[in-house]
C-alpha cells in the first residue's frame, strides 16, 4: 500500500537536509470568488418618525488546489462555499431638538460547507509529508443571530447621553467528517 501511495507525492525540487528531508516547496493556488448585493430603503412615515429596511447577501467561494499537482492527494487542497444574508430593520423617532429613540433589529443567516476535493484515503508515512487529510468536509448551516438593540439620546445643553439595550441569541448546526479518509501507515 505504501508503494502504491508514493506515486501521488510530488518529486523534490530542491536540495534537502543531510537526511534528504525538506526536498520539496511548493506554492498553494487559490482562487475566491464572490457577489455581493444590498439594498436599502428608506421612508419617512412623518415629521420625526423614519423607517428603515436593509437586506444584504453574500455568495462565496474559494478553491485551493495544493501544491503537489494532484489536489485529491494534497493535504493543503479544498472547495468552500458560503452565503450570508441579512435583514436589518430599524425605526427612529425624533421626539424633539433633545431626545431621539432608535429601535432596531437584525436577523442573520448564513451557510457554510468545506469539503475536499474527492474521496482520497489519508496516509501518514513517517518522515514524509501527509497525503490527503484526515477531515474530508464540514457543512455549517444554519448558523442564524437574531439582534434587537434599543436606545435613547437625551441632549441637553453640551452634554449628550445615550442609554440602551441589547439583546442577542444565535445558534450553529455542524456536522464534521473527521474520519471517512483516515488511514494510516507505519514503520513497525
Amino acid at each position: 500500500m505504501a508503494v502504491a501511495a508514493l506515486q501521488y507525492y510530488p518529486l523534490p525540487n530542491r536540495p534537502g537536509t543531510s537526511t534528504n528531508a525538506a526536498n520539496y516547496a511548493g506554492n498553494s493556488e487559490s482562487s475566491l470568488d464572490r457577489d455581493v448585493l444590498v439594498a436599502r430603503v428608506d421612508h419617512e412615515i412623518a415629521a420625526g418618525d423614519r423607517l428603515t429596511a436593509r437586506y444584504y447577501i453574500n455568495d462565496s467561494g474559494t478553491r485551493t488546489g495544493g501544491s503537489y499537482g494532484n489536489p485529491i492527494a494534497d493535504p493543503d487542497a479544498d472547495r468552500t462555499r458560503a452565503r450570508i444574508q441579512s435583514v436589518t430593520t430599524a425605526y427612529t423617532h425624533i421626539a424633539g431638538a433633545s431626545l431621539v429613540n432608535e429601535l432596531r433589529a437584525t436577523y442573520l443567516r448564513r451557510a457554510f460547507r468545506q469539503e475536499r476535493p474527492g474521496p482520497f484515503p489519508a496516509f501518514t508515512i513517517p518522515g514524509y509529508a501527509s497525503l490527503s487529510a484526515t477531515a474530508s468536509s464540514r457543512v455549517q448551516t444554519p448558523i442564524t443571530d437574531r439582534q434587537l438593540l434599543e436606545s435613547l439620546s437625551w441632549f441637553r445643553g453640551t452634554h449628550a447621553f445615550k442609554f440602551g439595550g441589547e439583546v442577542r441569541a444565535g445558534a450553529n448546526d455542524e456536522i464534521r467528517d473527521r474520519g471517512s479518509s483516515a488511514t494510516s501507515c507505519s514503520r513497525r
